[in-house]
């Protein structure tokens, strides 16, 4: 059994810290020729704060900013395995989105290792907090678990999560417009 160290994948940049939450996040992976590195695009879709308190909502926003801006996330996507090449907030149909995309010699999601059994590439995601799992590979939804598997061969990994919503959610649309100099009013 060859294992493939799937190596924090997540890239971090949406580990979200403090109160932030997304809707969505999408996974599109491509394996170069030897089927362990290669590159991860990561969507981030309807990034939000799960505080009510304009303050909180605003220090969601401010570390939002500085995990696009600063250099500590590089550096831990480095430690993680992950070199990040791009990154980057934008406003798309109305929501706030994130996209990061890097190169990888071992690939992470959520920090679970996928292996390679009689030539299939298997992972294996916790259900905790995701609402529906989507990928094109076959799909085996458990109590606790979503079991993945795609041909040992298939170069293109697709995954898309739905996480579980929450009970308070505040647009940090405003903040961003107004970070940008766009329309957009932000009350205090």
């Amino acid at each position: 059994m060859k294992k493939i160290i799937v190596l924090a994948a997540t890239l971090l940049f949406f580990i979200l810290p403090g109160c932030l939450w997304y809707q969505i996040i999408e996974y599109t992976i491509h394996f170069n020729d030897d089927f362990n590195s290669g590159s991860v695009v990561i969507k981030y879709s309807n990034i939000m704060s799960s505080s009510a308190d304009t303050t909180k909502v605003r220090e969601d926003f401010d570390e939002l900013i500085k995990m696009v801006t600063g250099d500590g996330f590089l550096l831990d996507g480095m430690e993680m395995g992950i070199y990040v090449q791009e990154r980057k907030i934008v406003e798309e149909d109305g929501q706030l989105n994130a996209y990061e995309k890097g190169i990888f010699r071992q690939l992470a999601i959520d920090d679970e290792k996928s292996t390679i059994q009689n030539d299939e590439r298997i992972l294996t995601l916790s259900n905790k907090d995701k609402e529906n799992i989507e990928s094109n590979g076959k799909i085996i939804k458990l109590e606790n678990n979503t079991i993945l598997v795609w041909p040992k061969e298939q170069r293109d990994l697709y995954i898309k999560v739905n996480s579980t919503k929450e009970d308070t959610l505040s647009s940090l649309l405003p903040y961003y417009k107004k970070w940008k100099g766009l329309s957009g009013k932000v009350t205090k």
